[in-house]
């Protein structure tokens, strides 16, 4: 896949990321025992969505935090049993894979 192609595609993911980790946050913001989620999906949300900003002038130079603060908000989300966790932990894996293949590209 062309570098172009390859982040656009990793700009609709990361999109979809911060998406899916805001819903996350909200659903859990009032769940006792969920605030290192919630941190997690906050700042996950936050650099997926500085990343997209980053990749829309060309350039993937976000995309190795975005993919660690992906993979660390997945490894997070993932030890939970909700739906919503679930969700956004394999949605910020997929995105953190896309992130790597960006870097590659």
């Amino acid at each position: 896949m062309a570098v172009a192609q390859e982040l656009d595609r990793c700009i609709d993911l990361c999109t979809r990321c911060a998406q899916e980790c805001h819903e996350c946050a909200d659903e859990c913001r009032d769940m006792e025992g969920m605030e290192d989620c919630v941190r997690a999906c906050d700042l996950c949300a936050s650099t997926c969505e500085t990343c997209v900003s980053t990749m829309r002038s060309g350039s993937n130079a976000m995309c190795a935090d975005c993919a660690r603060e992906c993979d660390a908000c997945a490894a997070e989300c993932r030890r939970h049993g909700h739906e919503a966790c679930q969700r956004c932990a394999d949605m910020c894996g997929e995105c953190a894979d896309q992130c790597r293949r960006s870097m590659a590209a």
